[in-house]
């Protein structure tokens, strides 16, 4: 669980304590009431272990308290047991279905399991019991996201943001899903709203900086990114993410030396070792290219377009038996990669397998019909 979610689930604790006023089970039973405290005590300071005994024992003396297998569950989730969580909060459900708490400590378990239709449908309940709760929306928001359902997801968090202007996370989702439809001029005034209501989001301005480069501002691309490091020093994605502006501007060393200050802060980032692979190879250093490309592959085995990029500059090493493997590895990841097909094309021509070659670059020319027009000029100036 990520620092955000262990935010919300303590949140949603905190909630629930002070929701049981509305259990048929706490009402009456002061001793119940004393441990459900003394558990959400330990809970909210991190003592999961002690929490867990308390709500363990409000259940040795009320076996059907909703609460406690509610609280029980988000531990659960904290721990890393969506499985657990999702089985005890549906027993806390069946005591009382017109908890919100509830429904959304279900969909935050669901979706870590990858239930993500589920864990919507939990997300539904929650805004129909609770149609003003911003985080509700939010959360919904997420989901939908995940099913690529953008339209949706966008619809929801604006709603949240209705709800609760200043709720910087719900800007800043609405600028991921914005992006991710390529309305980049409405994702940056997402990022930016966010921002305004958080100075300190360096995550926001670190996806102002990706959104700015996408429509060709790399200067303020450049600021966002420097800006995100200057709030965060050690965020490994802004790092990378300014190499990249940096390259865009042909500024190559600059770029090497961020993609460096990422793999120093995160050895394990995969996309800032290809990156460096890129950055090498434009650089003309080809044997470091090929090394950033492997690690990255080491790292992250299906990254077609690692293996992709190793073929090309493994072809210009003349290593040509090595290129045909690293592309072909890339088509078998991802049959609809025309960059891969055309690359494999080149280098089986290279190797005088002229028949596969022209395979492949039919292939490349069936899934982008640009790559046609590349390979008429090609065999017109090889007939030449």
């Amino acid at each position: 669980m990520n620092r955000q979610q262990r935010r919300a689930a303590a949140k949603r604790a905190q909630t629930s304590a002070n929701a049981r006023a509305d259990s048929p089970f706490a009402s009456d039973r002061p001793g119940i009431v004393s441990l459900l405290e003394a558990g959400l005590t330990h809970h909210k300071a991190g003592r999961l272990a002690e929490a867990e005994a308390c709500y363990r024992q409000v259940l040795a003396s009320d076996p059907d308290h909703a609460d406690a297998k509610n609280l029980l569950g988000v531990i659960a989730t904290q721990l890393g047991r969506p499985d657990l969580a999702v089985d005890l909060i549906r027993q806390a459900i069946r005591q009382n279905g017109r908890s919100a708490i509830y429904f959304a400590n279900l969909g935050t378990a669901l979706k870590l399991l990858g239930k993500l239709d589920e864990a919507v449908a939990a997300y539904h309940r929650v805004v129909r019991i609770a149609p003003d709760d911003a985080e509700a929306y939010y959360n919904l928001g997420t989901a939908l996201f995940d099913q690529g359902k953008l339209d949706e997801s966008i619809a929801a968090c604006r709603q949240a943001i209705r709800i609760s202007p200043d709720f910087a996370e719900a800007h800043y989702n609405l600028g991921i899903a914005l992006s991710a439809q390529g309305k980049f001029d409405e994702s940056i005034a997402a990022y930016r709203q966010a921002v305004h209501v958080r100075p300190t989001f360096a995550e926001a301005f670190c996806n102002i900086g990706t959104a700015l480069r996408s429509v060709g501002k790399l200067d303020e691309a450049i600021a966002a990114c420097r800006h995100a490091i200057r709030i965060k020093p050690d965020y490994a994605k802004a790092h990378c993410n300014l190499g990249i502006a940096l390259s865009g501007q042909g500024k190559r060393d600059e770029a090497v030396a961020a993609y460096k200050d990422a793999l120093r802060i995160d050895p394990a980032y995969a996309e800032a070792h290809y990156n460096l692979g890129a950055a090498f190879f434009d650089q003309g250093k080809l044997n470091e290219s090929v090394a950033a490309y492997r690690q990255a592959i080491r790292i992250s085995p299906d990254f077609a377009d690692a293996h992709n990029n190793l073929g090309a500059a493994l072809n210009v090493q003349g290593k040509i038996d090595e290129s045909i493997t690293a592309c072909r590895e890339a088509v078998r990841i991802r049959p609809d990669f025309a960059n891969a097909y055309n690359n494999l094309g080149v280098a089986l021509s290279a190797h005088g397998k002229f028949a596969e070659s022209i395979s492949a670059c039919r292939q490349a020319i069936h899934i982008r019909s640009a790559y046609r027009t590349m390979w008429r000029r090609w065999c017109e100036s090889s007939a030449t």
